[in-house]
């Protein structure tokens, strides 16, 4: 008697196993945590944050911060050359008390993008000083898939 096979079958045979791309949805989420602890950076400073490689696909991601900021202490975040690529100016000063926010919904948010080379990612302050603190972090949950 013979045996014979599915065309679902021949075809899962015939071609070799296909990892999804970076841009498809469904590929895996990974995140990438940066955390900064101020020190009193003035306002107009660049923070180094770490580096976003080549090939990585960027997803709405998260940022937390408590109030670390002195009156009217804005940060954005972004690449050099764009600050605000990833999130425009937010208030993190006692007045606005921001716990956390999605950087989503913004025009400045390259979601979706496959970043074409490694880039530094970088956080700026404006409009006031961040304040001293050894236990008070930003931290940044920077989601992205890469296979």
């Amino acid at each position: 008697m013979a045996i014979v096979k599915s065309v679902q079958l021949t075809n899962q045979e015939s071609q070799p196993r296909v990892l999804n791309p970076a841009r498809d949805v469904d590929a895996r989420v990974r995140s990438a945590y940066f955390s900064f602890f101020p020190t009193a950076e003035a306002a107009g400073s660049t923070i180094r944050l770490g580096t976003i490689k080549k090939g990585w696909r960027i997803r709405p991601s998260r940022v937390v911060f408590p109030v670390i900021g002195a009156a009217g202490a804005t940060i954005s975040i972004g690449v050099t050359g764009t600050v605000a690529k990833y999130m425009a100016a937010t208030a993190v000063d006692a007045v606005s008390a921001v716990g956390g926010l999605y950087m989503a919904g913004t025009d400045a948010l390259f979601a979706g993008e496959v970043v074409a080379a490694d880039f530094e990612l970088i956080a700026t302050t404006a409009g006031g000083a961040l304040l001293t603190s050894s236990t008070l972090a930003l931290q940044i949950f920077f989601d992205y898939t890469r296979d």
